[in-house]
């Protein structure tokens, strides 16, 4: 599967409320990745989420944007994305307790340590929203606890929940691409007996019940499918959401909160948020 990357330039320095509400509005038609860089943004797509919202993306760079410059598109393939990620990917230190490293790093000798070759899959710990949800993990008590991670990428947050004590895990992503990266990386930190990978979306949930359920998406995957997550969490257990930026909490606490979730804690990162729930 290819990528195209779309290199979106400024005509004047953007501010990081500016970046993310133009990455929010990317990621609402099919974005999934961005990297941001002097007045300049990279955003990344896959060749099949660009087809099938081609008409919404001509539309919006069609729209004249105040501070847009330019925008170049060029195709990415798999091999140069590999190399792409590997070039830029530096070992990620959280909270001095973890470190997430790939396997070409030098071991760091802390608490936990992640090996990840992230590939084309999210999950690097560099973003911060996965940093948020790794934050929370470390407060949760998964001691002998069933869990779900929706929407896993590298599948980052189920290692990291299983060497805390989760005595089994699915973790599920849309990706085919995803889905082969989570297995190589559960098989590289050694958590294969506590972790399921599965691709597909959240019908995949249907007959299961968890007592946590971690999910860093995006706002709209999240409001679309709370109530399934809702359905498969256990009375006591929690939810642990991010992927959205300050203006979505609302929405998200009271979509949370109609499904039957009480608030307990918000959290953020520069521009990104995290929430948990309890059932």
């Amino acid at each position: 599967m290819n990528y195209l990357e779309y290199k979106i330039s400024f005509k004047r320095y953007t501010t990081d409320d500016e970046n993310g509400l133009l990455m929010s509005d990317l990621g609402d038609i099919g974005f999934e990745s961005f990297v941001e860089e002097d007045m300049m943004i990279l955003a990344y797509i896959t060749a099949d989420e660009m087809v099938k919202n081609c008409e919404q993306i001509e539309q919006f760079f069609a729209m004249e944007h105040p501070d847009i410059k330019t925008v170049e598109k060029s195709v990415i393939e798999k091999q140069n994305w590999n190399a792409l990620w590997e070039s830029n990917f530096s070992p990620t230190n959280v909270n001095d307790k973890c470190v997430i490293r790939a396997p070409f790093h030098e071991p760091f000798g802390v608490e936990y340590e992640l090996v990840i070759m992230p590939k084309m899959s999210f999950g690097t710990g560099h973003h911060e929203t996965t940093r948020l949800m790794m934050n929370d993990i470390f407060e949760l008590d998964l001691v002998g606890k069933k869990g779900l991670d929706m929407g896993c990428g590298t599948g980052v947050l189920g290692i990291l929940a299983a060497k805390r004590g989760a005595e089994l895990l699915d973790i599920i992503d849309i990706d085919q691409w995803a889905y082969e990266n989570a297995i190589e990386n559960v098989e590289q930190n050694n958590v294969s007996d506590k972790i399921t990978v599965k691709v597909g979306d959240a019908e995949l949930l249907k007959g299961n019940s968890y007592q946590f359920v971690l999910a860093n998406i995006n706002r709209n995957i999240l409001l679309n499918d709370m109530s399934k997550y809702c359905e498969v969490l256990e009375s006591g257990g929690t939810l642990t959401i991010s992927g959205f930026l300050v203006d979505d909490i609302e929405v998200l606490k009271q979509c949370a909160e109609k499904n039957g979730l009480q608030f307990l804690k918000v959290m953020n990162i520069g521009k990104w948020n995290a929430m948990r729930f309890v059932k």
